[in-house]
């Protein structure tokens, strides 16, 4: 495998395993550049249309909706660094700090 063709980020998937992802063609991870990005440490819920969640603290959530979504993804620890794509539309911290990423 060549060097560009290793990821360069890794995800966590519905079953809090470490997932790779790269980038495509044009530099991103989806068809639209963030509108919009909320910093979140605390346990109130978040709703919007994210398109991805970066984890900026440890951080466990206790509630996550995401379209398509199969399993779970709260209730254990995901490490600083991550960043979770998909359709994302709410969640709830429990512990850590996030950054969401709307949706244009």
């Amino acid at each position: 495998m060549a060097d560009y063709d290793k990821p360069l980020v890794h995800g966590i998937d519905s079953s809090g395993n470490k997932v790779p992802f790269k980038v495509s063609a044009n530099g991103g991870f989806s068809s639209g550049i963030p509108s919009t990005s909320v910093v979140t440490s605390n346990t109130s819920p978040v709703t919007g249309n994210f398109q991805a969640v970066q984890i900026l603290v440890e951080a466990t959530f206790s509630a996550w909706t995401e379209t398509g979504l199969t399993g779970s993804m709260t209730g254990f620890a995901i490490p600083a660094g991550v960043i979770i794509f998909g359709n994302i539309t709410g969640y709830t911290l429990s512990s850590g700090r996030v950054k969401a990423y709307g949706v244009s």
